[in-house]
């Protein structure tokens, strides 16, 4: 036999195992909240389009927990029968009372199995919570990352109230390392994060990278880490820029601001969401195809060869090259300028960790290689190679037999 009991009460353990459970009449409703977000948002974050009129005035939040209606504790018996299954997307006052007595128990430990309908309803409120001022919004953006790493949460229905998250609390750090975390994104939400990241002026590192190439379905390359940011880094020297904000650049003028899918039924915003892939998926499948060139290595240095289609051929065919690293003289700036003009340049990293930068040149190159040699040729990490065999500094001047 079910009981009627007592809300309130039930209504006091909630919000003391779970302050993020909103209660009508003792927190905001969506429209105050996002009336406040607006005054203290920008509007180059965010742009409220506005809220659907529901007839039930300003005070009315279907999502919010009402401790005017009825609850019901059913017998354990008939526990599962009584409750059923709720439809996706209902309101608080949508379920049945033992249904509603249900969602209060699974509040305090949402981290347990329930409907999906409890879910889409607990996340349509933090909705809400992610636009109410600190401290509420971070720990909503914490209980976020809790959930996503509990298997009986549905990553399809976090991802986006995740990286909203993220994007109202221009947290480019954050996004960084959930992105680095490996999440199972889909390809857009893949493209909506790392068009976040660019904006927030975070670059794409070997970290994010699994997480990008199962989403686009791209070869993992089986190089290091360490190798991996190498080759981004190197990427970025030759665009100019890092490969997310060159791929952002043509949107900087005017944001493409497109409505955000919200479960809250009553929340209507719109945030900048860039589509970078057709720019970023080329450039990145094309540094991740390369492979480690040859060359003399300096120590145990792994190759992260520079992204140009000519690399591979221009260092096969160099007669001498220049290896050295980055110095406090103050000729170091045009030193590697000077290299970086090479096909094929290519910066390198040694057992110690130490960035080295290494210039191939040609037979018929003599003049670029005495005016990059003269540069160098004092500071102590620099080398000479002809033809594959490192020569000793001495043994490196105009008409010298060992360079022929």
């Amino acid at each position: 036999m079910s009981q009627t009991i007592s809300t309130r009460p039930q209504l006091s353990a909630v919000v003391q195992a779970n302050p993020l459970a909103r209660i009508a009449n003792q927190d905001a409703p969506a429209k105050a909240v996002l009336a406040d977000a607006a005054r203290r948002m920008s509007q180059d974050v965010v742009r409220f389009v506005g809220l659907s009129e529901n007839g039930n005035g300003a005070d009315y939040d279907y999502a919010q927990i009402d401790a005017a209606l009825a609850i019901t504790a059913p017998q354990p018996a008939e526990a599962s029968q009584v409750i059923g299954e709720p439809p996706a997307g209902v309101g608080y006052s949508g379920l049945s009372p033992a249904q509603r007595w249900a969602f209060l128990q699974w509040l305090k430990t949402p981290g347990e199995p329930a409907p999906r309908a409890f879910q889409w309803l607990y996340l349509a409120n933090l909705e809400v919570r992610l636009l109410e001022p600190e401290p509420m919004a971070t720990l909503a953006r914490n209980e976020l990352l809790r959930l996503a790493a509990i298997p009986t949460w549905d990553a399809s229905l976090l991802t986006p109230r995740l990286l909203l998250a993220f994007w109202l609390a221009q947290d480019g750090a954050g996004l960084a390392l959930w992105l680095a975390q490996a999440p199972k994104l889909d390809a857009d939400s893949t493209e909506t994060a790392l068009g976040m990241a660019a904006r927030l002026g975070w670059p794409l590192t070997a970290a994010m990278l699994p997480a990008v190439l199962t989403a686009w379905q791209l070869p993992a390359p089986a190089v290091p880490t360490n190798v991996l940011d190498l080759r981004l880094n190197s990427l970025a020297a030759t665009l100019g820029a890092g490969l997310l904000q060159y791929a952002l650049l043509p949107a900087l003028a005017a944001p493409p601001f497109a409505p955000w899918r919200c479960l809250h039924r009553d929340l209507h915003l719109a945030i900048p969401q860039d589509r970078l892939r057709g720019v970023v998926s080329p450039l990145l499948a094309d540094m991740l195809a390369q492979p480690a060139l040859p060359g003399p290595a300096v120590g145990s240095a792994e190759r992260s060869p520079t992204p140009t289609s000519n690399g591979a051929h221009a260092l096969e065919k160099a007669h001498w090259i220049v290896e050295f690293r980055e110095s406090r003289s103050s000729y170091f700036d045009w030193a590697l300028r000077l290299a970086q003009r090479q096909p094929g340049f290519q910066q390198l990293m040694d057992e110690d960790r130490h960035i080295i930068y290494r210039a191939p040149f040609r037979r018929n190159e003599s003049t670029k290689f005495w005016d990059l040699w003269t540069c160098v040729e004092g500071w102590a990490n620099s080398r000479v190679y002809c033809l594959g065999r490192e020569l000793d500094k001495s043994q490196v001047y105009s008409g010298s037999q060992y360079m022929r």
